[in-house]
């Protein structure tokens, strides 16, 4: 008896105690993972079209705001910021989908962060997951740009991986949201 009784607690602290306590502790790292990431691109230099060299090598570290112009193949995809267009590569990558927040009706409040709440939590869905995007959704990108025949290709690197945020909003105010929000 005593013996069926230890295996129902051991079996009942394993599934209501251990796996949540392990999901719980590993999403909660994926997102300072995340918050530490946007922190690190947000000191990077915003990527000029002076930038893009005719040569065939890494240029550093940029970030990028822009519009989506066009999905290429399966990894690929076009942004434009209303100057030039630059190419980000998007093979393994996590996509951020960071929510707007809710307007004040009454007086009008404008993503002041003390007063308003998401309109839903940001998510974290690999590029592979996602089929479609309409023209114009409002990206950020963040890191390792390439330069290949005069173009600029934003790409995955091993130890510095690429940083993909669709936002609705004001950008000004991506980092304190995403820092906010990010659970």
């Amino acid at each position: 008896m005593i013996l069926i009784v230890s295996g129902v607690l051991l079996i009942a602290f394993l599934f209501y105690g251990l796996i949540p306590s392990i999901g719980a502790f590993s999403a909660r790292e994926s997102w300072r993972r995340f918050r530490r990431r946007i922190l690190e691109v947000s000191l990077f230099p915003f990527i000029q079209y002076s930038d893009l060299v005719d040569k065939h090598r890494l240029i550093g570290n940029f970030r990028f705001f822009g519009n989506l112009e066009a999905i290429k193949g399966k990894n690929s995809i076009w942004l434009n910021n209303g100057t030039f267009t630059v190419e980000a590569d998007l093979k393994n990558v996590n996509i951020y989908l960071l929510p707007s927040y809710a307007y004040g009706r009454e007086n009008q409040l404008l993503e002041r962060l003390e007063e308003t709440l998401p309109d839903e939590e940001p998510k974290s869905v690999p590029w592979q997951r996602i089929f479609s995007l309409p023209a114009g959704t409002k990206v950020f990108v963040g890191g390792a740009l390439y330069s290949e025949g005069g173009r600029g290709i934003f790409r995955d690197r091993s130890k510095e991986p690429l940083l993909v945020v669709i936002y609705d909003g004001a950008k000004e105010t991506i980092l304190l949201r995403a820092i906010w929000g990010g659970a």
